[in-house]
């Protein structure tokens, strides 16, 4: 099941958390998703402001901190396992029953997130047809764009070829089932005119993005 990210934005703004990030020190506040980090926000003893940025996919593990040397302000804490090494406690505060909910949230999120990822669908194009294939593009693709199905669809045309591009979580299997529907197969005819063959399918296979330190 899909994680929608405006529930997810509620059930975590409702909780008030102490934290200790990599770096060390207890800090209160709260914590948010954004895009595939979480966020946690708020200050340290003194009031010197803290935020703390946890991209899911450094997420190894998650579990429920029960130690003394594991909690925070005497609470049980959510233990964010990080790839490479280190850990992130979260804690959410007088609140029963919460540090299990969190715990399962973010689990949830760390498993859609390992399921996120893009593809290219290639058409090449026919000799001094880019210009139709731009005005066939600027129409609008033939399904709905909804939160749920994709998180990012953008199309690119050189003189050669058109290329569209998909996001989201089990993309490949939502690609396979819109080329399939029929909205996309009676748009396909006006397309004709335009390619050189049949579209073209690429996975991806290594992707970098800078983050914020």
């Amino acid at each position: 099941m899909r994680t929608d990210a405006a529930a997810v934005a509620r059930r975590t703004s409702g909780y008030a958390i102490a934290w200790r990030g990599e770096r060390g020190g207890v800090a209160s506040g709260n914590i948010e998703l954004d895009g595939a980090d979480l966020v946690l926000r708020g200050s340290l003893p003194g009031g010197r402001i803290a935020v703390e940025r946890v991209p899911l996919d450094r997420v190894a593990g998650v579990r429920v901190g029960r130690e003394a040397g594991e909690r925070l302000l005497g609470e049980k804490s959510v233990i964010l396992d990080l790839a490479g090494g280190g850990s992130v406690a979260v804690a959410p505060l007088g609140a029963a029953g919460a540090v299990f909910e969190l715990a399962e949230l973010v689990a949830e999120l760390r498993a859609g997130e390992a399921r996120r990822g893009r593809v290219l669908v290639v058409v090449p194009l026919r000799r001094g047809m880019a210009s139709r294939a731009r005005e066939l593009v600027a129409g609008g693709p033939p399904f709905d764009l909804e939160p749920g199905e994709l998180d990012r669809h953008q199309v690119f045309v050189t003189e050669h070829e058109a290329i569209f591009l998909f996001e989201g979580r089990d993309v490949r299997e939502t690609v396979e089932r819109l080329i399939r529907s029929p909205r996309v197969l009676r748009d396909l005819s006006r397309w004709r005119r335009c390619a050189a063959g049949p579209p073209r399918i690429a996975d991806e296979a290594f992707a970098w993005l800078a983050r914020d330190n």
